[in-house]
């Protein structure tokens, strides 16, 4: 259950993300998993609704634009998301890279993320000058 008590897992039960789902991908993503576009956003599951059987689980999840959405399916590339760090490497398949060479996603930080580790980001400075 999320904060608000809506649930984040949904296993079988539905084939869609629901909002709640795809807001909580949004704030752990920030965009596209693959190129970091923030608009178009579709929800993907990393095991394959159809195919594999994946659940509708945040953990089975990963944001991707349209564009990048369409190219996994084409090509059956794979997604995983490191379930502590929410880092994700897509796998090409083979008839692209024979070695199937994992390559990084695009891990954004959240903006709340990067104001805690910067904390002086918000302080504004007195300009050389102001007196």
């Amino acid at each position: 259950m999320g904060a608000s008590s809506l649930p984040l897992d949904v296993g079988r039960a539905r084939r869609y993300f629901t909002r709640t789902q795809v807001l909580g991908l949004w704030e752990r993503d920030g965009g596209c998993a693959s190129c970091g576009q923030t608009t178009f956003l579709e929800a993907h599951h990393n095991q394959w609704w159809d195919r594999d059987h994946g659940p509708t689980d945040l953990t089975n999840g990963v944001l991707l634009c349209s564009r990048c959405h369409h190219r996994v399916h084409a090509d059956h590339w794979e997604i995983h998301t490191d379930p502590v760090s929410h880092a994700v490497a897509f796998i090409p398949p083979a008839h692209i890279d024979p070695d199937r060479t994992p390559r990084p996603g695009v891990h954004r930080h959240h903006p709340r993320e990067h104001h805690r580790e910067h904390p002086r980001h918000n302080q504004t400075t007195e300009s050389p000058d102001a007196a």
